[in-house]
């Protein structure tokens, strides 16, 4: 009884919820430096509430952005994602001999060292599940939202990152004894 009683004390103290227990629910919430655009999660919570482990059931199905001189917001894709949308990422400044990133989450970034100084690229990244086909699609847009299109496919059991030094996003994947390496503009 008295372990129990701890147990249960101990979780009072700590203010229990769901991400003390390895659950989290993770948004899109950011502003871009360069542009003072705000990007924000778009959720398919109909009531706007979340419940104890609430990541499972709202999932993030679009990117709003907010342009604060213009008071005016923008949805980034025409329809929901309703497989939900997995990261953002933008340049963010160089500093360094490398660029730094904001976004959702943390990025795949390699060759990111003697970059030659430059300003961020005008670019959001933008990884969008897709469940039927079990792949993730990489979308990228300017980041005022524009010019929204998929640059990559990441089939399941490949990965990918971005080369920053040479300006380019690759999926690497396991074909039988070699490797396939795809190379996109980033």
């Amino acid at each position: 009884m008295k372990i129990l009683f701890a147990i249960v004390a101990l979780l009072t103290c700590f203010g229990a919820n769901a991400g003390d227990f390895g659950y989290y629910s993770y948004r899109i919430d950011t502003y871009d430096p360069v542009t003072g655009l705000y990007y924000a999660s778009v959720e398919n919570a109909a009531d706007g509430r979340k419940s104890f482990l609430s990541s499972s059931n709202n999932l993030i199905v679009n990117v709003n952005i907010f342009d604060p001189a213009t008071n005016s917001s923008t949805p980034l894709f025409k329809e929901p994602q309703l497989d939900g949308i997995e990261f953002l990422h933008f340049e963010s400044k160089y500093k360094e001999g490398s660029m730094e990133f904001d976004g959702s989450r943390s990025i795949r970034v390699a060759n990111n060292t003697l970059i030659a100084k430059r300003d961020p690229k005008d670019r959001i990244l933008v990884g969008v599940r897709n469940k039927k086909k079990d792949e993730l699609n990489l979308f990228v847009a300017t980041k005022r939202g524009t010019g929204l299109a998929v640059l990559a496919t990441v089939p399941d059991g490949a990965h990918w990152h971005v080369d920053v030094r040479n300006s380019k996003l690759r999926v690497v994947r396991q074909t039988g004894q070699g490797v396939k390496i795809d190379s996109y503009d980033w």
